[in-house]
């Protein structure tokens, strides 16, 4: 999105000059009026992409979102065998089988 507006910016740059030179014989204020805004429009959307650009590459550079912390209240305890957590009040590991040596 950022490029395609920075390239229609860049684009009606160059269509506002020859356009303010197709109106060289009837120059009024309104002619040179809508010249200056489209030249201003168009630099707008450059500097709008070029933003849109350093935004993303700033959202790229953050940490990501913390893990949420274990909702239980129970403490847990690591199995020396298979090296899963568990419940601490639980007499042996759920997953393999090994005593709970705290219990």
């Amino acid at each position: 999105m950022s490029s395609f507006l920075k390239t229609v910016g860049l684009l009606t740059l160059p269509a506002s000059v020859v356009l303010l030179f197709f109106m060289t014989g009837n120059l009024n204020f309104f002619s040179v009026l809508c010249v200056f805004l489209l030249i201003t429009l168009g630099l707008a959307l450059v500097e709008l992409g070029d933003l849109m650009e350093r935004v993303s590459a700033l959202e790229s550079r953050l940490d990501p979102p913390p893990e949420k912390p274990e909702e239980d209240d129970i403490q847990k305890v690591v199995c020396p065998n298979c090296h899963k957590k568990y419940d601490l009040d639980s007499p042996k590991c759920p997953y393999c089988g090994t005593k709970n040596e705290l219990w």
